[in-house]
């Protein structure tokens, strides 16, 4: 099992976009991926399967910390890499949008 934790700087993250971006990374690997979003203030998000538009749609994406993603499979350490810079340009890329 593969753990990758991405600090936020942002606080808040369009939902819409990045759970559309993490899905469609997510489902070219045959690993199981769960997200959980951490806030300094609770920590009672819910954790939800990475490859699940709806899961990742319920979540509330306002005052984020940091995200902890579970990975655990036989793509396990190709999949945490490439996530890590999947989710780097999808922030990036609402940065630039923010402006």
């Amino acid at each position: 099992m593969k753990t990758l934790k991405i600090n936020v700087k942002n606080k808040d993250v369009s939902a819409i976009g990045f759970a559309t971006g993490l899905v469609y990374k997510a489902s070219r690997y045959a690993s199981n991926m769960r997200i959980k979003i951490h806030r300094e203030d609770s920590n009672d998000s819910p954790e939800v399967d990475l490859k699940s538009i709806l899961g990742l749609l319920s979540l509330s994406y306002r005052d984020i910390d940091s995200f902890v993603i579970t990975i655990e499979g036989k793509d396990e350490a190709l999949a945490r890499e490439e996530l890590k810079i999947v989710i780097k340009s999808l922030l990036e890329e609402q940065d630039v949008r923010r402006k």
